[in-house]
């Protein structure tokens, strides 16, 4: 390849955007290319957080209004952890607040629970009522913060993926692919296509992707048949993962 023909090529990467690189490679990793996207960039965020951010305020901060991560992500902050040789000091930073707080929550509840006295109302002494003020002091104003900063990547490459819809590399690498989006980014990414053509597109591949899948998935129960002599493809034997993938996102 010439210095011309090459510095083409860049140039035509550089104006489908920097996401492109990212895209590419999702893309050519097979199953969802925005999970696989989202996979990656929380692990790199997460290291950075254990890293960089145990005792930062604005972390502390966040961390309270979702009472700590949701299970998944506090699986992977313990991997992560683990993986890089701490015992956990990182996190136990970061949650230093998150049980100081909770603390507090359980000090008001005790407070309700011996509430009971002449001066309180009778309906305000009941089970019904206490049971409510207590799980209204243990509720939390917001979700897992690694959760929200997930969906505004996938929402982004959503968006990227939808600008160079229409572009001949893109189409060439995404049928060329075992990319598939999951279901639920699939509907993301139609919820926010605002080019007929591009939905008519993107609905058309992926039911064309669908529909291999189903077939793979038909012939992965037939070949179980104690009467079958053939052999399970490469396709066939993946058929089971892929659909959960798919429906599990």
């Amino acid at each position: 390849m010439s210095n011309l023909e090459s510095n083409l090529k860049k140039f035509e990467s550089f104006k489908r955007g920097l996401s492109w690189s990212a895209i590419k490679k999702a893309l050519q990793s097979g199953g969802c290319p925005i999970c696989n996207i989202v996979e990656k960039s929380t692990e790199k965020y997460i290291e950075f957080l254990l890293r960089e951010c145990p005792s930062d305020a604005e972390v502390h901060k966040r961390n309270l209004k979702s009472m700590g991560f949701c299970k998944r992500h506090s699986n992977q902050l313990k991997e992560i952890e683990s993986s890089a040789g701490s015992d956990g000091l990182n996190i136990a930073a970061i949650y230093e607040t998150v049980i100081s707080r909770e603390i507090k929550n359980f000090e008001r509840v005790e407070d309700l629970l011996n509430s009971d006295s002449q001066n309180i109302l009778k309906v305000k002494s009941s089970l019904k009522w206490k049971k409510r003020k207590i799980i209204e002091s243990l509720s939390t104003s917001d979700e897992c913060f690694i959760c929200k900063n997930e969906a505004k990547t996938a929402l982004f490459y959503v968006h990227e993926i939808i600008k160079i819809a229409a572009d001949e590399e893109f189409r060439e690498v995404f049928s060329g692919s075992d990319a598939l989006f999951c279901r639920n980014h699939f509907i993301l990414l139609i919820s926010e296509i605002k080019d007929e053509n591009n939905l008519k597109y993107f609905v058309d591949s992926h039911s064309k992707k669908i529909l291999q899948i189903q077939n793979n998935l038909r012939s992965f129960i037939k070949k179980h048949n104690y009467q079958n002599t053939e052999e399970l493809t490469e396709e066939e034997k993946s058929a089971v993962e892929i659909l959960l993938n798919y429906f599990g996102s």
